[in-house]
């Protein structure tokens, strides 16, 4: 018996080749201590092309792209004048909240003008999907982290991965005990779940034995490792020209009560994906582009003081007393007035205060309350009176008018040192792009970052710093699910501009924060001919303060004056300059 085993080729481990990269990430001159920017993400697509032994389809050639992202935090560099204080506290890094990456395969520019059935498209991609589960019981699991291993079947076009797990259940532990018959035991157990998963519509079980290297062979053509983040991810569009792929950072689990959450977790690190790409033979080549865009949230400072309250009770009561001491008819009255007191405790101060009334009788003066900024007095007085009243049975009635005063005041405190307190604002988005095609690629060519979309939010949220709690847990998954909104939002939104078009300093964010930190009382003004806007109310040197330019959207600057929106960012510009310079000066 002859075997065939010679004819199997031995999976390859894809030899990789770069085709291109984003240029400004890369250092041209490694010993001269100035390095690209650290914190920017950066695009790198690897591309290889199988020999003819391993292209089974008869009329179309198959490659394969991996395309590697790296998610870091947006560092803009800021290209508008400002002062060393101003740039100071505006020369931040935004961390990431969610990415999208977008992939798109074409033919060569010169063949683009036929059939779009005849494009180049993605027969499969991975990773399709990534998603978490949460077990919400008392014993805590916890989803520690997984890895996958891809390999290429001999089509060529299709892919299969194994998804490892680690799930650790917790521990316990037990006692037991006997009185009388003195015993006692114990125990201590940890349950965890290790190994590969596969879930289909049906079960069955195979005892068999194989030879490793012939199934290798048998299986597989192409092997390599794919470098993924433990995050969700979903995968859009296979079969066409272009791939879509959502990521989002994992969310926070029910794990601990001292779990700390600040806000949405960030997404950051290197993500890999695969992709095999299906062209006509007697197309020579593909372009490829990657389009890169990251979430970010703008965050605003706002100086704050504690509060806090304290409720000083005040109760006042004059009881008459039983004046008949003689036959005829007696009576009298009286008054009676109380004093409660209140000190601020230490490092803090009273802000205010209000007063509830809950019960007054016979009130002849107050509730008064006087304060001095460290001490509170209420002050009050009521009245009584006895009298007798008819005879009855022999006797007089005893008649008694008691006076009752019963005040809750509610002081207000807050506290005299401040603390600086983070709130999200908005959202934006910034993109960065590569074009990969066969002629020769510049790979010192910039691709700088810029900003595609940016949009407020409905409401200011606290960013807390400190330990979590259920309300904080649930704060913060309704930003990150507003977050991904806001990312499928932006793909067909209006308010998407082209990449390139708008710089983060251009932004209605970036205007927000620079009037966070501006102290000047007087603001200056603006000549409206200062944004270059031909004719208009130029003419008539119309001129506008450089806060009302910072707080107003461009959209309403622009609509007010009558101005293109270019003009009226450009306008901001200068006030944003001017402001700079007089914080200086």
């Amino acid at each position: 018996m002859t075997s065939n085993f010679s004819s199997l080729s031995v999976p390859t481990d894809i030899p990789w080749r770069r085709i291109c990269v984003t240029g400004d990430m890369l250092d041209p001159e490694p010993c001269d201590l100035i390095v690209p920017p650290r914190w920017r993400s950066s695009i790198a697509v690897f591309r290889h092309d199988p020999p003819d032994e391993f292209q089974p389809l008869p009329h179309s050639r198959v490659s394969y792209l991996k395309v590697c992202v790296t998610l870091a935090p947006f560092a803009p560099e800021l290209e508008v004048k400002l002062g060393r204080r101003a740039a100071d506290m505006l020369e931040e890094a935004f961390p990431c909240h969610g990415a999208l990456l977008h992939v798109t395969v074409s033919p060569p520019e010169a063949a683009r003008g036929g059939d779009r059935r005849d494009f180049p498209y993605f027969a499969d991609f991975e990773p399709k999907k990534r998603e978490l589960y949460e077990m919400v019981s008392e014993t805590g699991e916890v989803l520690s982290g997984s890895s996958s291993t891809l390999s290429v079947g001999k089509s060529s076009a299709s892919a299969q991965t194994t998804e490892n797990y680690n799930i650790d259940n917790g521990w316990n532990f037990g006692t037991n005990f006997t009185y009388g018959g003195t015993g006692g035991g114990g125990q201590v157990g940890v349950q965890k779940q290790e190994g590969t998963i596969s879930t289909t519509g049906y079960q069955t079980s195979n005892v068999r034995m194989t030879d490793e290297s012939v199934e290798r062979r048998e299986l597989a053509s192409h092997t390599t490792q794919l470098a993924q983040m433990y995050n969700l991810f979903q995968a859009f569009h296979v079969g066409t020209n272009r791939a879509l792929f959502l990521m989002e950072p994992r969310p926070h689990i029910r794990q601990s009560e001292a779990t700390f959450i600040n806000g949405p977790r960030a997404l950051e690190g290197i993500q890999e994906v695969f992709l095999a790409v299906v062209r006509p033979r007697e197309m020579d080549g593909f372009c490829v582009g990657v389009l890169l865009e990251t979430a970010h949230l703008s965050k605003e400072p706002v100086l704050e003081h504690e509060e806090t309250t304290k409720v000083v009770e005040f109760r006042l009561t004059a009881k008459a007393p039983n004046l008949d001491n003689s036959i005829g008819k007696d009576s009298g009255e009286g008054k009676k007035s109380a004093i409660v007191h209140f000190d601020a405790p230490k490092g803090w101060e009273i802000a205010g205060y209000t007063t509830a009334t809950l019960k007054g009788e016979r009130v002849t003066k107050g509730p008064t309350v006087v304060h001095d900024g460290h001490h509170l007095t209420v002050t009050g007085e009521v009245s009584w009176r006895f009298e007798e009243g008819k005879i009855k049975a022999g006797e007089r009635e005893d008649i008694y008018h008691d006076g009752t005063l019963d005040v809750d005041v509610v002081v207000k405190l807050r506290r005299k040192e401040a603390e600086v307190k983070e709130y999200v604002r908005s959202l934006f988005l910034s993109a960065r792009q590569i074009c990969c095609c066969d002629k020769p690629v510049d790979l010192g060519k910039l691709s700088s970052a810029s900003v595609t979309y940016e949009r407020p939010l409905d409401r200011r949220i606290e960013v807390h710093r400190g330990a979590s709690s259920p309300t904080r847990m649930q704060e913060s998954r309704r930003l990150a699910s507003k977050i991904r909104d806001e990312m499928v939002r932006s793909t067909t939104s209006s308010a998407r501009v082209p990449v390139g078009a708008r710089r983060y300093e251009e932004t209605d964010a970036f205007a927000q924060r620079v009037a966070a930190i501006v102290t000047t009382v007087e603001a200056p003004m603006i000549s409206v001919d200062a944004a270059g806007a031909p004719g208009g109310p130029a003419a008539s040197g119309e001129t506008i303060d450089a806060i009302t330019l910072l707080h107003a959207p461009v959209a309403t600057t622009a609509r007010r004056l009558g101005i293109p929106e270019a003009h009226a960012r450009q306008l901001r510009l200068r006030a944003i300059e001017a402001l700079a310079a007089g914080e200086e000066g």
